[in-house]
């Protein structure tokens, strides 16, 4: 054999070894995209149609309680990154207090709608019900960051 055609050789590995990594690559782009809350509890508890009615129901005031709730904490952040400019201590930390405010009735809505959903089960769910709670901050929450195998 001679020097062009081992090049030609090496050449043609290589390229078939990129394109096979690039193939893996793109097979295996990631986890699998999150599920709906909504569709993740109707499966877990097994509701029936009248239960899913009514969940839709606790959804809709769910979300315009959150709705109105962010909203209001919106318009106070935006209060307080204005006193930036002056700096005035008491107003600031008036803000702040009332952004703990906004956001710990934030937690009470969720924590409420969930109490609710417990409230349109049949007993033969609770347990079922029970599970999804110990669940629910994993669940729920933002999506959780693969982590390096050096951290910790």
């Amino acid at each position: 054999m001679n020097k062009i055609r081992i090049l030609y050789v090496l050449v043609f590995i290589c390229l078939a070894g990129n394109l096979f990594m690039a193939w893996q690559l793109t097979r295996h782009s990631g986890p699998p995209p999150r599920r709906e809350p909504k569709e993740l509890i109707i499966e877990r508890l097994k509701l029936d149609q009248d239960q899913i009615k009514q969940y839709e129901q606790l959804i809709d005031q769910h979300r315009s309680a959150i709705h109105d709730a962010e909203k209001s904490l919106h318009e106070v952040k935006n209060k307080l990154y204005a006193t930036l400019n002056a700096v005035d201590e008491v107003t600031s930390d008036s803000l702040l207090q009332s952004i703990s405010l906004i956001q710990q009735n934030i937690e009470k809505i969720h924590y409420l709608h969930f109490r609710d959903i417990r409230n349109i089960c049949k007993p033969e769910q609770i347990p079922a019900y029970e599970d999804l709670t110990l669940e629910l901050s994993s669940l729920f929450g933002p999506p959780q960051k693969p982590r390096h195998p050096n951290q910790p």
